[in-house]
């Protein structure tokens, strides 16, 4: 089951990727997650967060796949620290989002510290984490068919990225870059 978990997380990762790119930042797009802290991501927004007083925004890139992809982010010292997460599952993939914030914030805080949090919401707006939408099959296989299927549908071949030929040739194009 390795092989298809990899695939579908390379997948995801293309698919966030997008959503960073094509999606543009409007407060509109923008909530704050109301989560019950015995769920995984309540949990890290009381421990992480509440207790500091920092409200973590995120913003809603979703493209037309409808792939559930999301921003976390929080301002600090005027500069504006975020992670992103992609999934079938929106819950886990808000909770992939805060969790990579959490990454970039623990370097930020070593290298600068934390300073001046902005409780300056882009949004007043307050989903509720069990009204998230969930694609999910909750089977690994299962939800690599639905992605690939869901790629294929809308012009994209997701084979393509994981012939061995463009695997070989992306090692060859690294191997000359870096000589």
């Amino acid at each position: 089951m390795i092989l298809p978990e990899a695939k579908l997380h390379a997948l995801f990762e293309i698919i966030e990727r997008d959503g960073d790119y094509t999606m543009f930042y409007h407060p509109r797009r923008c909530f704050t997650i109301d989560a019950p802290v015995d769920t995984a991501i309540g949990k890290i927004l009381h421990e992480s967060y509440s207790k500091r007083r920092i409200v973590p925004q995120f913003l809603d890139l979703t493209t037309d796949l409808g792939v559930p992809t999301y921003r976390a982010f929080v301002k600090i010292n005027g500069s504006v620290v975020s992670g992103s997460g992609t999934h079938l599952n929106a819950k886990i993939a808000v909770t992939r989002a805060i969790c990579e914030l959490n990454v970039k914030l623990a370097v930020y805080e070593k290298d600068y510290g934390l300073g001046n949090l902005s409780s300056e919401l882009a949004s007043n707006r307050v989903l509720k984490l069990e009204d998230l939408p969930n694609y999910s099959t909750a089977s690994v296989k299962r939800d690599l068919e639905l992605t690939e299927r869901l790629l294929l549908a809308n012009g994209f071949n997701p084979n393509t990225s994981f012939d061995k030929r463009n695997v070989e040739k992306t090692k060859e194009n690294f191997l000359e870059c870096a000589i």
